[in-house]
């Protein structure tokens, strides 16, 4: 196809191949890399023509806006090589760097990938550590009026899972991001819940992941509305066994939240 019919419709090219990619890659799989690596060029070429067409007023959705565009859709297609070929990102030849690829888009197409890998970020760390680390967790710990970084936990804190080893290496960023108030609008009750998650999981040695105190400060920035969100949180885990991350003693952790982390002097 030339670039000049391919161009204009680039977001059709791009939402044909996310429907259609499967199909292609089990019957021939060269073609469907060869159409893979011509979008991600054209993108290149042409970021103009490849937005997702998202309008928001003020802050922009960023995961809809992802989502929507012809690079977040080739993000996703990378998930999806690994489900077709039973394989990791580590040991499908030429994942990562086809992944670095389309972080190196110009313009803003960034945006549009990194929430894409963060909603995938505990994987992501768990599969390919260092690469994480250098390429995903250091935009998700940029500045925040950096417009990757606000992209990166949109899509962490909107949609992103969490395990104990992820949890260890943000802790620090998570309980920040409540104390500056710089997270992204509704990030901060998917906050909350995750420090107190942490905060009735134990390590090894029989610590909580999360030390009282932390998360009495934490909840002392939280709104009213988060506060309470914790309160009942807590309450359902007592009341259903199987919900949320398995406790040593519910009433206990009910006990000791009341007495050691409840902000009462807020009130």
């Amino acid at each position: 196809m030339p670039e000049s019919l391919l161009v204009p419709n680039l977001q059709s090219a791009g939402i044909w191949l996310k429907q259609r990619g499967g199909v292609l890659w089990q019957n021939y799989p060269a073609a469907y890399r060869k159409l893979w690596d011509r979008l991600v060029a054209a993108v290149a070429a042409h970021p103009g023509a490849a937005g997702s067409g998202i309008i928001s007023d003020g802050e922009p959705d960023w995961v809809t806006s992802a989502i929507n565009s012809v690079a977040g859709r080739l993000t996703e297609l990378l998930f999806e090589e690994l489900e077709w070929t039973s394989s990791s990102p580590t040991t499908q030849l030429g994942w990562l760097e086809r992944a670095e690829r389309l972080l190196n888009l110009p313009d803003d197409q960034p945006t549009f990938v990194m929430p894409v890998l963060t909603m995938r970020l505990a994987y992501l760390y768990y599969r390919a550590p260092d690469w994480t680390e250098e390429h995903v967790l250091s935009k998700l710990e940029g500045e925040p009026e950096d417009s990757v970084t606000r992209a990166a936990r949109a899509g962490f804190l909107g949609y992103g899972n969490i395990n104990y080893q992820l949890f260890a290496r943000l802790r620090p960023l998570l309980l920040s991001l409540l104390a500056q108030d710089c997270a992204p609008p509704h990030g901060y009750r998917r906050i909350v819940g995750i420090l107190l998650s942490a905060w009735r999981q134990y390590d090894d040695a029989g610590q909580r992941l999360l030390a009282s105190e932390d998360l009495r400060a934490a909840l002392m920035t939280a709104s009213d509305t988060d506060q309470v969100m914790a309160l009942n949180q807590l309450q359902r885990w007592h009341e259903d066994a199987t919900a949320g991350p398995p406790a040593r003693a519910p009433l206990a952790d009910k006990l000791a939240f009341l007495e050691e982390v409840w902000p009462r002097q807020s009130f």
